[in-house]
Parts: structure tokens; C-alpha cells; sequence
């Protein structure tokens, strides 16, 4: 996919990111309506993509290149897309490509790894569509949403920008700050001028002073009155070994629940990357944001920039802020990747007894401690509001402290 010399460069781009506006422009809500119509109105559509990352998110985003077929699916409230994805990935410390296809077709999800040459199917409950999570990198999810652009249109911040070409589609650029977090949730979108639908999308982000964005650019975007159901079915090439991937046990007993707002926050002494003990006691009179995460899990890692971004906004205050390390596999290094990918907040190893303690079930799992050791917030799971959410929470905690 040939690149778009045309562009500014995407560090320009981030030059302009802080500017101020009062609020949204009546130019670019026009553009942003015009694009929540004309998306809403696609049932199936084809396009070429490539998801990247620059800067700071050069070194955790792959470079993943292909084609995506995709056509709404609503009844499948998961995965409200049927999708075929065919590409490759490169890692950005592997020089070589996975090469794959993948596919949902509503029921089942599909994967072909022909490097390994492996074909593995699973069903649509969260263990299956694990395949589909390369693809997903150049998956547009406003193509298959029923408010496609309702967050922009509703942000603190809307300004068009101006126009420019994605790959040769004349383009109307809207630059937006999200009302959750305008600080550090921020985008630049690029709508097609004729047909408002989107051809680009960069996110962008700050960690350690370091500019950063990843960048999701379409082309040949065909827009389909339908999609043959054959395409989002794969079978198994001659010669592959082949997997399934079976749907967890319901019969399990269920998890624990996370410890009740308002209880006493078990107690703890770990040890940091240099040796160092720490114990929850140590910190009476800061609030506490405990983070539990390992290397392999890849929510894990999407939380750890809003971490760090976390850590340094509430730097000077009374506010102490761990990546506690848990059910690590045999030859993990959370302090190596902390270090590769430029986190400076505190880390705290071998926490799986901790983890339990905590009655931690699955990763990423937050905990908010107050001044006196009592719990004031606790939630597993990540999506890009929760930074906003847990700044919110401290913020509102210190204001009551007085701090």
C-alpha cells in the first residue's frame, strides 16, 4: 500500500494537537453528522488497510497490512460484525511477517497462520475470537456500531481542520479531544469529502514527554449491497494441522468478587525490580492505584500507557502509583518490557498471592486504595475510558481530603 506523500508528517500533525478550542465548530459537526449518517447507512463494504504506530507507539503497535471484508451483524451483540480479514503482521522486534487470514461468520471465528501452518476455528464466546485479534488492528468497529461517530459529536473539542488526500480520496479532516478525557483521549479523523465515510484515523498519545499516534489508513473502500456468506468461512489448507479452540466450562464455579468499596484492603510486602521491599502499610496517607497485569496479556499491556499517563499526572501528589506483577509465565520480565516501553511507575514482583488476596480472577484488574487503607474503587477489564474514569475517582478522593 503505497503511503500518502501528500500528508503532513504525523509529527507536525502532533504539534497541533493541544490547540484550544472553545468548543466543537459548527463546521465540523456538519462533517462528523454527515459521517455518523453516511456509516450508519453501510451494511457491507471491502476495503485495503494498514495499522501502524509512530513515535512512542513505534515500539508496542505492529505494522499490520491486508484486506477486510466486513458486513453488519447486530443480532451478535459481542461481535456485531460478520468480517474476513486476509494480511500480514510484523511485530516491531521480528523482521518477519505472520502471514494470516482470519474470519467470523457470526457463529464461528477462523484463523490460518500460514507460517506455522496451523488452522485453528473456535466459537464466538471471548476464547474464539481471540483469532480474529491481528485482524482486528485494521477493523474500523464504527462500521459495525450503531452510533458510529456519537463520541464525536459529542466531544468537548471539534474543529475541522481543513482537507487532504488518503490515498487519492479528497478528505475532510476533523481533529477532535473526547469529552472523557480531552487531556489524553485525542484523534484526527479523515472523512471522504464526497461520501463522508472514514479513510483514516490516527489516535493520538503522549508517554514520557514523547509524542506518539496509531494510525488506521483505508483505500479501496468499496461499499457492497451485500457480501456472499461463503466469504467469512474459512477451511483448512491442505497440509495444516488443525485446532479448536473450545468454549470454557460454565459448570466452573464462579470467581470471587472483587473486595466491597468501603473494606479494608488486605495487606501486602512485595519487592520491586532493584530489590527494594515495599508494604501496602507504607503508604497511609496516599491513595494507592494497584494495577495487576502480566507480560502475556495483551488488555494488560493496552492499560499500561494510560498507567503511566496516570503516574504522571498526579506526580507531587499524594499518590503512589504500582504495576503489581501476577500469574507471570516461567521467563517473563515485567521489568525488562516496563523498561523497553519507557514506563517509570512503580512494579512490584511476584504478586500472584497478592493477585488472590485480592480476589483477582482476571487481568487487568484495578484497585484504588484511600489515605487510611480502605478500597474506594475496584474493577477488572480495560477500555480506553477507563483512564478517565480512575483520574476521576482520584481526583474527586483528594478534593475530599482536602489535597
Amino acid at each position: 500500500m503505497t503511503r500518502n506523500r501528500w500528508i503532513l508528517p504525523w509529527t507536525a500533525l502532533l504539534l497541533t494537537a493541544g490547540a484550544a478550542f472553545a468548543q466543537p465548530t459548527e463546521a465540523a459537526l456538519k462533517v462528523l453528522r454527515a459521517a455518523d449518517d453516511a456509516t450508519k447507512a453501510v451494511q457491507a463494504l471491502s476495503y485495503s488497510a494498514r495499522h501502524e504506530g509512530f513515535g512512542v507507539r513505534a515500539l508496542t503497535d505492529p505494522v499490520v497490512v491486508g484486506s477486510v471484508t466486513l458486513a453488519r451483524n447486530p443480532s451478535f451483540e459481542a461481535y456485531p460484525a460478520k468480517v474476513r480479514y486476509q494480511g500480514s503482521a510484523w511485530n516491531p522486534t521480528s523482521p518477519t511477517p505472520l502471514v494470516f487470514a482470519s474470519a467470523f461468520d457470526g457463529e464461528t471465528a477462523y484463523l490460518i497462520n500460514h507460517e506455522g501452518k496451523l488452522f485453528v476455528s473456535g466459537d464466538g464466546t471471548g476464547q474464539g475470537l481471540r483469532l480474529l485479534y491481528v485482524g482486528d488492528r485494521m477493523l474500523l468497529t464504527e462500521f459495525a456500531s450503531a452510533e458510529p461517530f456519537k463520541d464525536e459529536i459529542e466531544a468537548k473539542v471539534a474543529d475541522l481542520e481543513g482537507r487532504a488526500f488518503v490515498n487519492g480520496v479528497l478528505c475532510n479532516v476533523v481533529y477532535v479531544e473526547y469529552r472523557d478525557d480531552p487531556e489524553t483521549s485525542k484523534a484526527r479523523w479523515y472523512f471522504g469529502a464526497e461520501d463522508s465515510l472514514p479513510r483514516r484515523v490516527e489516535r493520538l498519545t503522549e508517554i514520557n514527554g514523547r509524542s506518539g499516534a496509531t494510525v488506521v489508513s483505508l483505500s479501496e473502500l468499496r461499499v457492497l449491497d451485500e457480501a456472499e456468506e461463503s466469504l467469512f468461512r474459512l477451511e483448512a489448507p491442505e497440509g495444516f494441522e488443525t485446532r479448536r479452540i473450545e468454549p470454557r466450562q460454565t459448570a466452573r464455579p464462579p470467581a470471587p468478587e472483587l473486595h466491597a468499596v468501603g473494606t479494608s484492603a488486605p495487606d501486602w510486602t512485595l519487592k520491586d525490580a532493584a530489590g527494594n521491599t515495599h508494604s501496602l502499610a507504607d503508604f497511609r496517607g496516599k491513595v494507592v492505584l494497584l494495577d495487576f497485569w502480566a507480560t502475556w496479556c495483551g488488555p494488560c499491556k493496552q492499560a499500561m500507557p494510560s498507567i503511566q499517563r496516570l503516574h504522571e499526572r498526579f506526580a507531587g501528589r499524594p499518590v503512589a502509583v504500582f504495576g503489581l506483577s501476577c500469574f507471570e509465565r516461567p521467563g517473563a520480565d515485567p521489568a525488562g518490557y516496563m523498561a523497553e516501553s519507557n514506563f517509570t511507575y512503580g512494579l512490584l514482583l511476584d504478586g500472584t498471592d497478592v493477585a488472590m488476596a485480592y480476589n483477582v480472577a482476571a487481568i487487568p484488574t484495578f484497585y484504588l486504595i484511600g489515605f487510611d487503607g480502605t478500597i474506594i474503587h475496584r474493577e477488572t477489564g480495560y477500555t480506553p475510558k477507563k483512564e478517565a474514569e480512575l483520574a476521576k475517582v482520584i481526583e474527586d478522593y483528594l478534593q475530599s481530603q482536602g489535597k
